[in-house]
């Protein structure tokens, strides 16, 4: 047995076998552990002269194990590459039989790798991947038959580098098991690695791998990777602080490699961020900060070219931005541009930038171009995008006041697919919807925001960025607010914050993009809506401020596009605070432009703008509300409303009084058309207008303090310190008036002013007024004159009418009709022609004033005549033309039954006999009837109509009194003049016929004017009586010597001196009057004077010598014989016995007294009554002429 043995064992086969095993176990145990230290150490540095160190090599030849310890693996500058503290690798002999090489573990401990991008864009470990690349590609061979049933990694360590960033992170302790890894048809392997990164990153890595065909699947777990940590990696190319936030990545992945191609499938990819915080470098609050990002559902597949995510959310966040006055925003900053020019590649796979095409050999022609399969486009698609609660803060410096845009909650939403790498890229957005609230607007530093709005919607969105077309189904503002205030000082702070600051140069920008064919953008947005706004106007310039509140503004605008020309329903409301309501509705084609809308507005209170006509007047708006229904149409440039509206309730009140100044009950019209350039109205209805006019002491108006505010000027104190203190003192030089009782005639108007330019010449009005016809029901007026001694007032009411053809056109001459009541019985009325817009131009007016009582003019004639009215009824009949300025006017006045009563005392008052002017005008029905012509030129600045009217009544009355017959005698016909006095003979107190038919004439007039008295004063003249009563005394002396018996009043006439009884009685007058010796004397010297007349007796002869004997006859002197020669010696005494003749004055008193009283007995014999007419006292004449005037004084009969 030992010997055949022996013999086998010393076979030459088997010694070789059993050398051949020594030698295998020899070089195990002390021949591999020194060939591993110097061969592999050797071979490295001969490929790359790289360094690679082993602490220990060990080969198990009965295991079939090999062990390397301590192996470190450098550059050849010595920075370490790859380090591990233990390689185990077990082979199973049992592969032998398996015909594939099968390792039953393989197990390495403490691994420690470092991977560095350089400064230069390569890798660390390019130099030793380039020394042992192949330099000529060779046909790919199949993989080995391998099988490996275990594979750990343990206490790994990866150094990772980027020099060009200085950034540098671990990943320890890694930690990897792989079995049953195979390149067996079908076989698979497990794997699971776990590692935590030096920056706290957890990852996790589990799935199988086959090698034949080659497969991995499994899935891929990262968690509380910090942001910040990678922030070197970046930092190069931002210009920002290092990010603050936690990443966490999952995902499965199926890939594989067959027929050359590479395939890649992802599912379940998921992604998450929480606690995102991006900051500028200089900034010290985040500008980006989001709670939470999270894309889940992702399926990526590289053969089909897809990446479908199923989500992506964004929750919780702010967004703070900041455009700075060159108009760039912050973030831009961000962005570190690069190097202008330079341009940077991705390196390969080993870390080198790619080669420059090599030049082409001479001669030979460069290799053309194959062309490149087309390959299908990568499909994109996003399920769900969504992001919510994230707030927006932007602040745009580029304004005076820098403006901020603060979003409460910007929420998002949509999904998306696109197509790209294949023609045009596609991309579409579908179900969008956005959903912004709680915005604000605001200015500088002011806390009150200037624009509020609770939301911003937009629903069933679809766009389509490759077709440029989009589609949203509604766009909703929802709960607007924003103030509109004009300052105190008249600034409007919301132009004050959109004023922009003065324009800065921006940097310049170059943005290259690519061509492409652009088409025009279509859109439709279904329905575009704003509800629940709100909008407040106040003006606080004026005092008490104004406040005015639009709320619950609704408007919507429906199918817009991008087709303008087309079409849009719109519709709009809104209702104000204080009282109104408004509504719109039609259609708008802004591209044409075109619109036709339907308005309503609805008792529109008045009050709100109280506070404008207070800055302007005295006056208190109390009430009113404005209301219109039309329609407005606006096409080729021109606007049109035509329609209704009506003014209701109008109250306006004096302040001061608290008493209405103007109010009606409604103004309305249903027939009104208006254009920029025109008004158009049918038919204007006026129901119940009611005015006050007051005059005020100061002789002001209460129309004029009404819009009077502050003091009166230097210059109106002036005019108002000229003006006269009555209307008796207006300058006769202002007016023309002539005034004539009964009918007068018409004066003749004059020419207008030279360059006067005439209705015809008047150019068309800019803006056009046309009222058809004004219609006036129910009016009144409250009127009252304080400027008089006793103040007056009067009130017209029922008043009511027709203004029809009023036009601002020049020419354009209204129709009017108007009546109303005054007081309880009186009557007024207009009727008549004017131009409403120019009445100084053209106006032909008759107002009629019918019944109207006259005590209420009380005031008046107390303060212009100083008398009150007791009764009488007033009637007036006035005609007003205007052309040109120029009045020409007619006035009849008719006073019934007018008496005056007792004085007033009244500085302004002019003292006339009024009893008198009345007694003479009112006729026997008690009715003065006059009229009153009056004519002036408004631009003469003394033009007053009311003084005009006065002074012409002044006149009237003036005249009347001043020459009452003669106003009497125009009133009934004839020389009035010639009534006022009655001539009477010279001594005489009879009536002569002339004289008598004159009183047939004043008893017409004092019985057919029963008011009036007649007063006779008979007059007596020295010159003119007293030499006719003494010749009539003479007369009757001689008469009586003559014996002649004569009545009491009777004249004897004229003494006859050829008469001898005349003669006798003459001489016996003479001698007893200037006695017989003076008789004697006379009559001797007559005879001496003429001795021819003397006819004496024998015995006169005889006594006449006998005297001459004695006596002798004197010589007559000079002067005698002048007087006496040839003179009637009868007529001689006469004359001398007439100057002696003497009448007292008391005679003449009683002639006069006489021819009173002949006159009052003629007129009583006539028909006037006694108690009408008396004889006055006497009064002297001290005129010339031969007849001494009776005059007759009419005075106001006793009632």
């Amino acid at each position: 047995m030992l010997a055949r043995l022996r013999s086998f064992l010393l076979k030459i086969p088997v010694l070789v076998a059993l050398a051949l095993v020594a030698a295998w176990f020899l070089f195990a145990w002390f021949g591999f552990d020194p060939l591993v230290k110097w061969a592999a150490p050797k071979f490295i540095a001969d490929k790359s002269r790289h360094q690679l160190s082993i602490a220990e090599a060990r080969f198990d030849p009965f295991a079939l194990s090999v062990s390397v310890k301590g192996l470190k693996l450098a550059e050849p500058d010595g920075k370490p590459l790859l380090a591990f503290d233990d390689l185990f690798v077990d082979f199973e002999a049992a592969s032998l039989f398996k015909w594939a090489w099968t390792f039953d573990a393989i197990r390495l401990t403490g691994p420690r790798a470092r991977m560095e991008l350089l400064a230069d864009g390569r890798l660390n470990w390019s130099g030793l991947i380039e020394a042992f690349k192949d330099e000529e590609e060779k046909p790919e061979k199949p993989l080995p038959r391998l099988l490996i049933r275990r594979i750990v990694l343990e206490r790994g360590w990866v150094d990772v580098a980027d020099r060009k960033v200085d950034f540098e992170t671990s990943l320890s302790p890694l930690a990897l098991t792989l079995t049953d890894l195979s390149t067996l048809p079908e076989d698979k392997g497990a794997h699971t690695l776990a590692a935590t990164t030096e920056i706290g990153a957890r990852v996790r890595w589990k799935g199988d791998v086959t090698l034949k065909p080659v497969l991995a699947t499994g899935e891929l777990a990262v968690d509380s990777l910090p942001l910040a940590k990678a922030w070197p990696y970046l930092e190069a190319r931002l210009n920002m602080a290092p990010p603050e936030g936690v990443a966490a990545l999952g995902l499965k992945y199926k890939v594989g490699w067959a027929d050359k191609k590479l395939s890649l499938n992802v599912d379940d990819l998921s992604l998450a961020v929480d606690r995102l915080a991006l900051r500028g470098a200089p900034a010290a609050a985040p500008a980006v900060t989001l709670e939470r990002l999270a894309l889940s559902g992702g399926r990526f597949d590289l053969g089909r070219r897809s990446l479908e995510i199923g989500e992506i959310a964004l929750n919780g966040g702010r967004v703070a931005l900041t455009r700075a006055a060159d108009g760039r925003i912050d973030l831009q900053d961000w962005f570190v541009a690069p190097a202008q020019g330079q341009v940077a590649s991705a390196p390969d796979i080993t870390g080198k930038a790619p080669a420059p095409a090599a030049p082409a050999k001479a001669g030979q022609a460069p290799a053309a171009a194959q062309p490149a399969a087309a390959e299908p486009a990568w499909r994109i698609g996003l399920g769900r995008f969504s992001l919510d609660q994230m707030a927006i803060h932007f602040t745009d410096l580029g304004f005076v006041k820098p403006l901020t845009a603060e979003v409460g909650n910007l929420k998002i939403g949509f999904k998306a697919h696109a197509e790209l790498g294949a023609g045009e890229p596609k991309a579409e957005l579908e179900d969008l919807g956005i959903d912004v609230s709680g915005i604000r607007l605001l200015s500088g530093e002011v806390k009150d925001p200037v624009l509020v709005l609770g939301g911003v919607v937009v629903e069933e969105g679809r766009v389509d960025l490759a077709g440029q077309n989009a589609t949203l189904g509604r766009i909703a503002l929802l709960n607007g607010q924003m103030e509109v205030v004009r300052d105190a000082r008249g600034q409007r702070p919301l132009l004050e914050a959109l004023r922009r600051q003065p324009a800065k140069a921006v940097a310049e920008r170059v943005v290259v993009v690519a061509a492409r064919k652009t088409l025009d953008w279509r859109y439709r947005v279904g329905e575009v809506e704003a509800n629940g706004f709100r909008l407040a106007l106040r003006d606080e310039s004026i005092t008490p401020f104004v406040k005015f509140t639009v709320q619950d503004i609704q408007a919507s605008a429906k199918g817009l596009s991008e087709d303008l020309k087309a079409a849009i329903p719109v519709r709009m409301g809104f209702r104000v605070l204080e009282g109104g309501r408004f509504e719109a509705s039609g259609k708008v084609a802004p591209g044409r432009p075109t619109a036709d809308l339907k308005l309503n507005l609805v008792d529109l209170a008045l009050s709100p703008v109280q506070p404008y006509l207070a800055k302007a007047s005295n006056l208190l708006l109390a009430g009113g509300r404005a209301s219109t229904a039309g329609q407005v149409r606006y096409g080729d440039g021109k606007v049109r409303y035509t329609g209704g509206f009506h003014v209701d309730d109008l109250l306006i009140n004096e302040i001061s009084t608290g008493e209405r100044f103007l109010a009606w009950k409604s103004v309305s019209s249903n027939d009104l058309a208006a254009t920029p350039t025109s008004l158009d109205i049918g038919e204007l209805r006026l129901d119940r207008p009611g005015l006050k006019l007051v005059i005020f002491k100061d002789k002001s108006t209460s129309l004029a303090k009404a819009f009077q505010k502050g003091a009166p000027t230097a210059e109106a104190g002036n005019k108002e310190a000229k003006a006269p203190a009555s209307p008796w003192d207006e300058d006769d030089a202002a007016v023309s008036t002539a005034v004539t009782p009964a009918v007068a005639k018409a004066a003749e108007a004059k020419p207008a002013p030279a360059g006067q330019a005439s209705a015809g010449g008047k150019a068309d009005p800019a803006f056009r007024v046309n009222i058809e016809r004004v219609r006036i029901d129910q009016g009144e007026m409250d009127f009252a004159d304080l400027s008089l001694a006793l103040p007056f007032g009067t009130r017209i009411h029922e008043f009511k009418g027709n203004i029809n053809g009023i036009s601002n056109k020049p020419g354009g001459q209204a129709e009017l009709e108007l009546d109303g009541r005054v007081d309880e019985f009186g009557l007024a009325r207009a009727v008549g022609q004017l131009d409403t817009f120019d009445p100084t131009g053209f106006m032909d007016i008759k107002v009629v004033f019918q019944n109207v009582e006259m005590t209420r003019l009380t005031p008046y004639t107390a303060t212009f005549v100083g008398r009150k009215i007791e009764s009488g009824k007033l009637s007036l009949d006035l005609e007003y033309k205007l052309k040109q300025r120029q009045m020409q006017g007619e006035n009849k006045i008719v006073m019934n039954k007018l008496t005056l009563g007792e004085r007033v005392e009244s500085p302004t008052a002019k003292n006339l006999p009024l009893d008198l002017a009345i007694a003479i005008l009112q006729d026997s029905n008690g009715v003065i009837d006059l009229d009153l012509p009056v004519s002036g030129s408004l631009d003469d600045p003394k033009f007053s109509y009311g003084r005009i009217i006065w002074k012409a009544i002044g006149n009237i009355i003036t005249k009347i009194v001043t020459a009452p017959f003669r106003a009497l005698g125009a009133l009934f016909g004839g020389g009035g003049e010639k009534l006022e006095k009655v001539a009477f003979e010279a001594g005489e107190a009879g009536l002569t016929p002339p004289e008598k038919e004159k009183f047939k004439q004043i008893a017409q007039i004092l019985n057919k004017r029963p008011g009036l008295a007649l007063t006779v004063q008979g007059a007596w003249s020295a010159e003119i009586d007293r030499p006719a009563l003494k010749e009539r005394q003479l007369r009757r002396a001689v008469a009586e010597k003559m014996g002649v018996k004569l009545a009491a009043d009777e004249d004897p006439g004229p003494i006859s001196t050829a008469n001898p009884k005349a003669r006798a009685g003459l001489e016996a007058l003479y001698a007893a009057r200037f006695g017989e010796t003076q008789w004697k004397m006379l009559n001797g010297k007559w005879l001496q004077a003429n001795p021819d007349k003397k006819q004496e007796s024998a015995g006169g002869k005889m006594v006449s010598r006998l005297k001459n004997l004695f006596k002798p006859e004197e010589p007559l002197s000079a002067e005698d014989l002048g007087q006496l020669k040839g003179a009637d010696l009868h007529a001689l005494l006469y004359q001398r016995l007439l100057d002696k003749e003497t009448v007292d004055d008391a005679v003449l008193v009683k002639l006069a007294q006489s021819r009173g009283q002949a006159v009052v007995d003629a007129l009583v014999a006539l028909g006037t009554p006694a108690d009408r007419v008396k004889s006055g006292a006497a009064a002297k004449f001290e005129g010339e002429g031969r007849e001494v005037p009776a005059k007759l004084e009419l005075g106001v009969a006793k009632r």
